[in-house]
């Protein structure tokens, strides 16, 4: 048996290298040119949005795909199969870091999703008045207004 890299033979030994177009795995002493198999998730319309608005998510794969599973913050949601996840109107619960896998083995990087969450405006009092936005992952924006500045 030959020895490569001070591994038996068997065992491989790769390196990889992301080129424009190709994903260059090198085997020691052969090597082959595999195409690059990538996905993307496209949020629409921004990454960033208000409670009750309406989101989509699609999952756009290099290669085409019978199914589709989504994850949020990396575990597998049970909706459906398709390449389009949809939000009719987003809450809270609905914040979080999601991506897509195909059937055909493309993954694509998590994309983030955060809902602004509108607060009442109090009214003013002794200290004057305030606004918050809270977030979806917790973090919350405060304005305060004293005296009639902000």
């Amino acid at each position: 048996r030959s020895e490569s890299r001070g591994l038996r033979a068997g065992w491989c030994c790769w390196k990889s290298w992301l080129l424009p177009d190709l994903l260059l795995m090198q085997r020691s002493p052969r090597s082959r040119f595999l195409p690059s198999a990538a996905a993307r998730v496209l949020m629409q319309p921004a990454a960033e949005v208000r409670e009750g608005d309406a989101v989509t998510l699609t999952c756009e794969a290099a290669r085409p795909a019978a199914t589709y599973a989504w994850y949020k913050n990396g575990r597998q949601l049970p909706r459906g199969s398709a390449a389009t996840l949809l939000f009719p109107s987003v809450g809270a619960e609905d914040a979080g870091a999601f991506h897509c896998q195909t059937s055909s083995g493309d993954t694509a990087a998590p994309v983030s999703l955060r809902v602004l969450l509108d607060g009442p405006w109090r009214e003013p009092g002794r200290w004057g008045g305030w606004h918050g936005d809270m977030q979806g992952d917790g973090s919350c924006r405060m304005l305060m207004e004293h005296r009639g500045a902000l």
